[in-house]
């Protein structure tokens, strides 16, 4: 893994002419950070994840666990919102970027804590009483 983002660095120029290298990252990387991604999970399921596994285990994720969905499903809106509501073209640099992925993130678990208050979990108490 550290390994493709490395190269995404390194590769962050555009060359010239065609070149195989980056033709050849762009291609894959995505596909080869989903199978590291799997693998880590498979390592840690039949426990082989040693510090991994123990640091993906701890009780700290629990309450993200519990609002990752309202966040998944709020976080493009906010994006899309942000990006339709620039008047000018956003000057790209790796602390422009950092900076907008904070405040995304700061305000996708904020939004989604709220919905998952407010809406979510209102609406599962009220399923499993009627059972």
């Amino acid at each position: 893994m550290a390994i493709l983002v490395g190269l995404a660095y390194v590769l962050r120029d555009v060359p010239p002419q065609p070149s195989a290298p980056h033709a050849l990252y762009q291609g894959i990387h995505r596909s080869l950070w989903a199978l590291a991604v799997a693998w880590i999970i498979l390592a840690c399921e039949e426990g082989y994840g040693g510090f991994v596994d123990n640091l993906l285990s701890l009780n700290l994720w629990v309450p993200l666990s519990n609002i990752s969905f309202a966040c998944y499903l709020i976080h493009p809106v906010l994006i899309i919102l942000y990006n339709g509501k620039q008047e000018t073209p956003i000057h790209y640099t790796d602390m422009n970027f950092f900076y907008l992925f904070l405040g995304h993130m700061i305000l996708t678990v904020v939004i989604g804590y709220v919905l998952t208050v407010l809406v979510e979990k209102p609406y599962l108490f009220l399923k499993g009483s009627k059972a």
